[in-house]
């Protein structure tokens, strides 16, 4: 599934989400050849769809980001993990003298483009909602969660930066179990229309996790709908994945930083936990 089919699917299933664009589409080799270091040319049509996205940027807002199907620059990760809107060519894109080009030189683009089962990626402009705020280690981390889902509905949930953590006494207070709550409607959304995709490479993970929803916390403590992913079939492909759950850890209850793993709170049952 792609950004778009997750937003739609969101959309069913009354889940707020952060709203999208769609931009174009651009073959996912003419990407890998942007974005690297590889001596495949660009194809004619790859550099048209360069200078339709140039144009399609032009009155972009400035609080707004460019990201592809398969995510975003490194710089635009970094910033966007700081909590701190993004900002020049962090936004994907670069306004030089009136002219706004798309930035591509990124390895991870184009690591991920060679990778991306489908022939064309879509690139989407989405705008930049400030996330409410926690204390992290050296700074304010933004208030984001990740669930995962398994073929029974929610395994598991867990803070997505591991430099911040959570009380539990002010879990109550947190978007946490609205975030849950989301993730459950969306679940139920998937498995009625027979959407629960499988992990990548087709096998199944030994904790049965298929897939995760990413919830970005805003400022009033709404959860909105960032993106989804199907899981990796072997986490030492993808440690980050695990955001705060320690490597040494099955993914099951709620991490929330420093090593602590609590109960997952009932559907509909608050988000009263026992530390």
């Amino acid at each position: 599934m792609r950004l778009g089919d997750w937003l739609a699917l969101a959309a069913e299933a009354g889940v707020a989400a952060v709203p999208a664009v769609r931009l174009g589409d651009i073959a996912a080799l003419d990407l890998a050849a942007l974005s690297g270091d590889s001596e495949d040319p660009v194809s004619a049509d790859g550099l048209a769809v360069v200078e339709r996205l140039a144009a399609a940027l032009q009155d972009a807002p400035a609080a707004s980001i460019l990201r592809w199907d398969i995510g975003c620059l490194e710089i635009t990760r970094a910033a966007v993990q700081a909590g701190r809107r993004p900002v020049g060519t962090e936004r994907g894109f670069s306004v030089f003298r009136g002219r706004v080009r798309p930035c591509f030189r990124d390895a991870r683009l184009a690591r991920e483009a060679l990778l991306w089962p489908q022939q064309r990626v879509a690139a989407w402009l989405r705008p930049w909602i400030e996330p409410r705020k926690i204390a992290g280690d050296t700074r304010p981390c933004p208030e984001t969660w990740r669930v995962y889902l398994g073929a029974g509905g929610v395994a598991a949930a867990s803070l997505v930066h591991p430099e911040a953590s959570m009380p539990a006494e002010r879990l109550g207070a947190s978007g946490c179990g609205a975030a849950l709550g989301a993730a459950r409607r969306l679940f139920g959304r998937m498995r009625q229309d027979g959407l629960l995709p499988r992990p990548q490479g087709g096998e199944i993970r030994p904790d049965g996790v298929l897939c995760t929803l990413d919830f970005l916390i805003d400022e009033a403590g709404q959860p909105l709908l960032l993106d989804g992913g199907p899981a990796p079939l072997h986490d030492r492909s993808r440690p980050s994945w695990r955001c705060c759950f320690p490597p040494d850890v099955m993914l099951a209850g709620l991490a929330v930083g420093d090593g602590r793993v609590l109960p997952l709170p009932p559907p509909d049952n608050g988000i009263a936990v026992a530390a």
